[in-house]
């Protein structure tokens, strides 16, 4: 029931049919419907409802093109404006969005919806980083877990939608809310979101500084570390290797709470430059380097010391 991401429903909206994910009955019973599906799409009736949503929201992203306090303020305009936005979103990033509904009078109901994609920007796509991006709850619905689920189904199908294993998932929040969310989730599946840095997000509202998480995979932490080891025989200075190593796992374990970018990357400058050149040294130093390309393509920075 809970292996979200396997999409071994099928369902029918408006003539189309749409894969599926029955919810957990929990989830349901907390939100007072009768049962919850996940889709894996954005059927057109519900694309409205999902900008509408979206509005209402104290978190900044991408598909809020104006903060409202209520549905009634959404105007016909930022409907269109967030239509746009949401296209766009979809056609630039590659974000799929899951929509969330539950069985009504009138075939279903739109409770909530997010997206998940595999591009860190508009330009780089890598199907091994995932990002949970955007979500929104319809209001009626909030405040009835339907946040945590979709964290939960989210988490769990960025490791099943895309072509590759995922290396490590990332998201982004300023909301310490949603970072507690995705820390629980995650904890329940023996994984570790870590702070890495802050970026400088912009959206049609405005420039936000938000927080960027990622969560490094137990096989991929266990590569890079196995690298380390591999490096040790050949290595001029073995504490170089050994204090790289240490500063790679904390820094994965940990994020800039322990290890900061910088230092990542001084410790890395100087494990480079005691070791020769050959096929087994660049193919690890090449898969360190890339820890911190990613980072720098997500455009994460040390935060400022205050």
């Amino acid at each position: 029931m809970t292996a979200y991401g396997e999409w071994s429903e099928e369902l029918e909206i408006d003539g189309e049919r749409y894969a599926a994910d029955r919810i957990d009955q929990s989830f349901a019973k907390r939100a007072g419907v009768s049962g919850i599906y996940a889709i894996n799409g954005a059927p057109l009736r519900f694309r409205r409802e999902i900008v509408r949503s979206a509005q209402v929201c104290d978190v900044p992203h991408t598909w809020r093109v104006k903060q409202c306090a209520t549905e009634s303020e959404v105007t016909p305009d930022v409907i269109e404006q967030g239509l746009v936005v949401l296209a766009n979103d979809e056609h630039q990033r590659g974000a799929r969005i899951i929509t969330f509904v539950a069985p009504s009078n009138q075939g279903y109901e739109f409770l909530s919806a997010g997206a998940i994609r595999n591009k860190l920007t508009r330009e780089y796509q890598d199907d091994a980083y995932p990002v949970i991006s955007r979500a929104v709850v319809a209001p009626k619905y909030r405040g009835k877990g339907l946040g945590s689920l979709l964290v939960e189904h989210r988490l769990k199908a960025a490791q099943r939608l895309f072509s590759k294993k995922p290396k490590a998932i990332h998201f982004a929040t300023e909301s310490d809310k949603m970072r507690h969310a995705f820390s629980k989730a995650a904890a329940e599946q023996g994984l570790t979101f870590v702070y890495i840095g802050d970026e400088q997000y912009e959206t049609a509202d405005g420039v936000h500084t938000v927080h960027d998480y990622l969560a490094y995979m137990p096989w991929y932490q266990a590569e890079l570390l196995n690298f380390c080891e591999q490096l040790l025989g050949m290595a001029t200075s073995q504490s170089a290797v050994n204090e790289f190593r240490d500063a790679l796992r904390l820094f994965m374990q940990h994020g800039v709470a322990m290890v900061s970018g910088s230092e990542l990357a001084q410790r890395l400058a100087t494990l480079k430059s005691s070791l020769p050149s050959n096929a087994q040294t660049i193919k690890a130093l090449e898969a360190f380097h890339e820890v911190l390309t990613i980072r720098g393509i997500i455009g994460a920075k040390d935060p400022v010391q205050r």
